[in-house]
């Protein structure tokens, strides 16, 4: 089986996606979902790929890595300085296995007390 690495770039434009392929400008495709998108690249490719006099080869995608672009309505600042740290966790106190509520006693008064 022969392997070749491409460069997609997908986009995502009023609900929906689509992708096209860096090194064969003719080759895109559009889909709902990115699983939909990534079945309909297969196909694309598929197409690019084989001759017109052949039936269009099986095509299987692997993501081998992923740039993102980031967009928000604040700054995109790391606020920790080191990400791969923990944070800490505050400890709970105790909780106390007995099922029954606790009773309140103020005010309370032994008989015959006033």
């Amino acid at each position: 089986m022969e392997k070749r690495t491409i460069h997609v770039g997908v986009h995502y434009e009023e609900g929906s996606y689509w992708a096209q392929v860096t090194e064969w400008p003719s080759c895109f495709a559009t889909g709902e979902t990115l699983s939909q998108l990534t079945e309909a690249l297969e196909e694309a490719v598929a197409l690019i790929v084989t001759p017109e006099d052949e039936e269009p080869a099986a095509i299987q995608l692997r993501v081998l890595q992923m740039e993102l672009t980031l967009a928000a309505d604040r700054p995109l600042v790391a606020t920790r300085a080191n990400p791969s740290k923990q944070p800490t966790l505050i400890a709970r106190p105790p909780r106390s296995r007995d099922p029954h509520t606790p009773w309140h006693l103020r005010g309370f008064h032994r008989r015959g007390e006033a």
